[in-house]
């Protein structure tokens, strides 16, 4: 970035150019860091000196559309198909719960279409975009594009946006890639979200991620329809990095078997699953009793009054007492204080954390305590079960 703004302690520092990048604290904190760290200093310290900074030209953005340019792409591309070429698309959707309102589709990193369905009104609070004609055209031909067997998609979670196109669109696109999946099988334990993703694989790279989510409380539907268009070209552009990256290692089979998993869990989400109700009362009886159970040797082997006096739940919590066995609050005093453990810190909130990794990370630090973590574990783990069980 270009920093032009005058700083009172520093004066004015004309045309500074700032890489930011992360800490090395924080990397000594959150080793996961050090790779994307050294890839920025290796990339993009190189474009800064070569004042390459953007994409020139800038990718081209219809956001909004106009009925005309929304019904020539889709029926382009879907000639296309007709004619036996295969066509990828990278496809994102925005929404308000449990509304579909702006799905999007690009054909590569320097173009992008972003297609609104609804718009705010004040008398009304949303009215369609369309006039009912134009939108039955629209979602026809975006129904034959996406289950054209010639078109490939690529999606990040897409999961999540399938269900959305299923209810409003009455379809299941024609999936073949999906950036988190691909990440999960290349890079196991790294974070997986677009923004990280981006900053790894795109040539381009500038955080966006904040620039307008919820376009019904602030923002633009304007605004709403670029922060999509930077998503779905970002996307495109991580898919077809890598698949080359996949390609190179020999991990087809790896990334094919995760995508099919995904299907079958698509499939169970459409569906649901089986539940056996007269096995549900005596299953939490059963889960309970172990828990009491496990709680207890905690409090045996780390006794309350250890840590903290026990405390009181309000009545719009339930009410009961707080142990540290159930107290995130108390498990920190219990840790960094009473045994002094060294600080692990949650990677997005940057806050002391004793979560799941937490104590992952407590075991192969401090294996003589593998007894009291593994039984922590296991009674968060026995926690949530009951708390599923009991509201199906």
């Amino acid at each position: 970035m270009l920093y032009t703004d005058p700083i009172p302690e520093f004066g004015t520092f004309p045309q500074t150019k700032l890489l930011p990048v992360i800490h090395p604290a924080g990397i000594m904190r959150a080793w996961y860091l050090r790779e994307p760290t050294i890839h920025d200093l290796r990339v993009r310290i190189p474009m800064a000196l070569r004042d390459d900074w953007r994409r020139s030209p800038s990718p081209t953005f219809l956001a909004p559309p106009s009925f005309a340019e929304v019904k020539s792409y889709l029926s382009g591309w879907l000639a296309r198909a007709d004619n036996g070429t295969s066509v990828r698309l990278a496809c994102d959707i925005e929404t308000i719960k449990p509304l579909l309102t702006v799905l999007g589709l690009s054909d590569g990193p320097d173009f992008a279409m972003s297609i609104p369905f609804i718009r705010l009104s004040k008398e009304h609070g949303f009215d369609s975009y369309w006039t009912p004609e134009q939108e039955a055209e629209i979602v026809w031909l975006l129904r034959l594009l996406l289950t054209h067997p010639q078109v490939e998609i690529d999606g990040q979670n897409f999961i999540y946006d399938t269900q959305y196109i299923q209810k409003w669109l009455g379809i299941t696109p024609n999936l073949d890639w999906d950036t988190m999946l691909c990440q999960n099988v290349l890079f196991p334990g790294t974070p997986k979200d677009l923004g990280y993703l981006a900053s790894m694989y795109c040539d381009y790279y500038w955080y966006w991620k904040e620039d307008s989510k919820d376009w019904d409380t602030k923002g633009t539907l304007e605004q709403n329809l670029i922060y999509n268009c930077q998503d779905l070209v970002n996307t495109w552009e991580i898919g077809a990095a890598q698949r080359v990256l996949v390609k190179s290692l020999g991990q087809e089979p790896q990334v094919q078997f995760k995508m099919e998993t995904n299907s079958l869990c698509l499939r169970m989400m459409n569906r649901g699953v089986l539940f056996d109700v007269k096995r549900r009362g005596p299953l939490l009886y059963e889960l309970q009793e172990q828990l009491t159970k496990l709680q207890r040797e905690l409090l045996e082997i780390i006794p309350q009054e250890w840590v903290a006096p026990v405390g009181k739940r309000s009545k719009q919590k339930g009410g009961g007492d707080i142990y540290w066995i159930t107290s995130d609050k108390q498990q920190k005093q219990l840790f960094y204080d009473f045994l002094g453990f060294r600080v692990v810190k949650d990677p997005k909130t940057g806050n002391p954390t004793t979560g799941k990794k937490a104590l992952g990370q407590f075991r192969l630090w401090y294996p003589e305590w593998e007894g009291l973590i593994d039984r922590l574990d296991t009674a968060g783990s026995l926690e949530n079960s009951i708390s599923v069980i009991a509201m199906t």
